[in-house]
């Protein structure tokens, strides 16, 4: 059977003139496989048109079966989509890594944060968590972390949960007050 190999061996989407592929990582558990009687052995193929895309690939689908390092991750996401001038997606790149969509959606919610803020995380100032909160913040609500953070030091996720606070009762009260002035317009226009 299966046990014993975690990993599937990762092969070059594009086969020689005799329809071989090449294989980029895991030719020792391909060995070992053999070796121990496997007929078949996992793989999964890196459809890629640019082999320069196969390592930032292999990083992403090795990390995730690892340990999962959202830094490394987000890096070597948004190196697939730079290689590729923006032609490539997240579905794309969960198709040629193995990687799931949903994996990767979350990962790429970092990348919506301020660029002080994504250097501070990056750096361990503050969890992944936070940041992913951080992240889903308004531009004011990140100036405001962003502020705390460099009074502070650090950022929790009370400070995150304050701001988006602040940010949600504003601009409802925003709102409500939009919609008492529109029904004080309007009363006014039926009593003329």
């Amino acid at each position: 059977g299966l046990f014993g190999l975690m990993l599937p061996v990762v092969l070059d989407g594009r086969p020689d003139g005799e329809g071989v592929y090449r294989m980029v990582e895991g030719r020792r558990r391909f060995l070992a496989a053999v070796q121990s009687g496997m007929s078949k052995v996992p793989a999964m193929v890196v459809t890629s048109g640019d082999p320069d895309l196969i390592d930032p690939a292999l990083t992403l689908s090795g990390n995730t079966h690892n340990s999962p390092n959202p830094v490394v991750e987000l890096d070597a996401i948004e190196n697939l989509i730079a290689m590729v001038g923006g032609g490539l997606n997240l579905v794309d790149i969960a198709k040629a890594t193995g990687v799931p969509l949903k994996a990767l959606r979350r990962r790429m919610r970092l990348a919506r944060l301020r660029f002080e803020l994504r250097d501070a995380w990056r750096e361990g100032r503050f969890g992944t968590k936070i940041g992913e909160s951080a992240a889903a913040c308004s531009d004011e609500g990140q100036l405001e972390l962003l502020r705390r953070f460099e009074a502070n030091g650090t950022l929790t996720l009370e400070d995150v949960r304050e701001v988006r606070r602040a940010g949600v009762s504003g601009h409802q009260r925003t709102l409500a007050k939009d919609r008492w002035k529109a029904r004080a317009i309007e009363q006014l226009e039926k009593t003329r």
